[in-house]
């Protein structure tokens, strides 16, 4: 598939980008040329029979490509190997990092990989290094070390990989090491262990990063109760406990906070979700429900995964019936969990449109999730337009700022209503739901079969008087209480000659419900029955929608005006609307 041009030019403003390029092309063969799915899996398949390293750096930059520019220069210089081994054993890396240093070789650009590993058997762990340049690779890099950093097995500390027989290190080596590519990997590594702020900060090493900084624009909230148990576990008045807890029994200290946060911050915890459940989140116990107010994004992430249990730290009491891991102090608080910030202003103008897009879709469905825990009444109509819907429910009585009306174009389909209305539940248990159906041509034991469908649902059915919306607003002492200037009279003689211009279509749209499509133009014995039919029910079977727009025609010619009649008035008023609204609003 062919590379959108705005994205080309993006991907080319940026080594990794320039770098994915080269990538695709060596799978495709094509230049400007993204591969399937499945092609990229079987070249990286490949490559990692041999270089299983290789691979994962090749993976990542396909996947992520983020990278941090350093000037080279600028690196601190290592000054205690011990200190820095014991560093990066204690604070690990948790995600793998691209650094491209400024410089730092022969006057060029450096890209240094660099990924934390484990020693088999849980002996300790070291660092898998890889050195390449743009201009080279993925044909070819400059080295690949691993730096083992453990306490328990230390050596042997370096190897060097080669072509040939790998060179070996050992601690004492490499502290009087001069090479050049060894020094490049130890400056990397340092920034990585003092520098560096990673998705997951002990609270040790948070400490020592100058750099890790609240996020001036999210105000949290304050949570005294919160603060003064943090003090009493700093002065070892009461216990840090880790322990298993429901989901369903912790709630947030503010709920508007909850609404409050950047959709993009939980999105980034969802993918981290597995660090979240190793972390856990902070609570307390208030005698009725544990209570957060230091994990919202990592807590909003799990809830919205469907998670059930979460490993959480406890400060002071709790139930007695919790499955308690482990009980301590201040060092068993949740690591910080630092998120990224977003940044659009430098992307194509097409990615940053398309990105708009998403997030205004997504701060639509927010708002509907948060209108819906405070309403007490949701509407869902097969009409698009819900103007006409919305004035009849006031004309019975419905407080309208407490009344969500959703089009739903599908609403033949029950069991898709059926879906919205148990997630309506979750949010809501109270709410009264209905589902409006136009009447159309259906028979009487048709319509009940469709009421008892909605009832099943958990919803109240609304079924229109006549066979749609429309005709609602076919009533004379509506439209004469919105134009005194027209009489009832009049306006009985206006109605009647639409209905009577509309009675063979009508009576059509009868058959073809009756007959179906093919056999609604043959004659019948029954056609002199349907006249007479139609003729004592012209309200019920008249065609409401050109009924409507027939009717406002003439008005225009007799008032010299557009009329608009598509307002409220009591003359409105439908009776089973009229009781639902009586039983939420008594």
């Amino acid at each position: 598939m062919k590379i959108n041009s705005d994205i080309f030019k993006h991907l080319n403003d940026t080594i990794t980008g320039r770098i994915r390029l080269k990538i695709f092309k060596e799978i495709t063969n094509k230049t400007g040329e993204i591969p399937t799915k499945k092609e990229t899996i079987e070249y990286l398949k490949e490559i990692d029979k041999t270089h299983n390293s290789i691979a994962f750096l090749l993976g990542f930059i396909i996947t992520d490509g983020k990278y941090k520019f350093l000037e080279y220069k600028k690196l601190k210089k290592v000054n205690s190997i011990e200190n820095l081994f014991q560093n990066l054993d204690q604070f690990s890396l948790v995600e793998p990092v691209l650094l491209v240093l400024k410089k730092a070789l022969n006057n060029k650009d450096i890209c240094v990989w660099i990924k934390r590993e484990t020693l088999q058997n849980d002996l300790g762990l070291f660092y898998t290094i890889i050195l390449f340049d743009e201009q080279s690779f993925p044909k070819k890099i400059f080295s690949s070390l691993e730096i083992r950093v453990s306490r328990i097995e230390p050596e042997p500390c370096v190897v060097i990989n080669t072509t040939n027989e790998p060179i070996i290190l050992s601690r004492e080596d490499i502290s009087k090491s001069k090479d050049e590519i060894l020094n490049i990997c130890l400056k990397a590594l340092h920034y990585i262990a003092f520098v560096h702020i990673d998705s997951v900060v002990p609270l040790q090493k948070a400490k020592t990063l100058n750099k890790l900084k609240v996020n001036p624009n999210i105000k949290f909230p304050i949570d005294e109760s919160l603060i003064e148990l943090l003090q009493e576990l700093r002065d070892g008045k009461i216990k840090c406990t880790i322990a298993t807890v429901n989901i369903d029994q912790i709630i947030p200290f503010s709920y508007d906070f909850c609404f409050e946060l950047p959709i993009y911050m939980i999105e980034l915890a969802e993918k981290n979700i597995e660090r979240i459940i190793e972390n856990g989140i902070l609570l307390y116990w208030n005698n009725e429900h544990f209570v957060m107010n230091d994990d919202y994004i990592a807590y909003l992430a799990l809830r919205k995964l469907g998670y059930k249990t979460v490993k959480a730290a406890i400060l002071g009491d709790y139930p007695n019936d919790l499955q308690i891991i482990k009980c301590g102090g201040f060092e068993l608080l949740p690591s910080l969990m630092p998120t990224q910030v977003r940044k659009y202003d430098s992307l194509p103008m097409p990615i940053k449109k398309n990105e708009l897009t998403k997030y205004l879709k997504k701060l639509s469905t927010m708002s509907r999730v948060r209108n819906l825990s405070q309403c007490k009444c949701v509407v869902f109509s097969e009409d698009t337009n819900t103007v006409m819907l919305e004035n009849i429910l006031i004309a019975s009585g419905f407080d309208i700022d407490e009344t969500i009306i959703y089009s739903y174009k599908n609403c033949t389909n029950l069991n898709a209503i059926g879906f919205n209305v148990n997630s309506i539940r979750e949010i809501n248990p109270d709410i009264k739901i209905i589902v409006h159906r136009d009447r159309d041509y259906m028979l009487d034991e048709e319509i009940k079969k469709i009421e008892n469908i909605i009832v099943e649902l958990g919803a109240v059915p609304f079924i229109t008087i006549g066979t749609d919306i429309e005709s609602y607003y076919l009533n004379v002492n509506h439209i004469n209480s919105l134009y005194k200037d027209l009489s009832i009279k009049r306006l009985e003689e206006i109605r009647d000659d639409v209905f009577e211009k509309l009675k063979d279509e009508s009576i059509q749209k009868i058959k073809k419900h009756e007959h179906g499509e093919k056999h609604n133009s043959k004659s019948t014995y029954l056609d002199l029955f349907l006249n007479n039919h139609y003729e004592n029910n012209k309200q019920r079977f008249v065609f409401g929608k050109k009924a409507l727009g027939n009717l406002i025609s003439i008005l225009q010619s007799e008032l010299k005006i557009n009329p608009d009649i598509i307002k409220s008035s009591k003359y409105l008023k439908d009776e089973t609307l009229s009781n639902i609204s009586k039983q939420i609003w008594s």
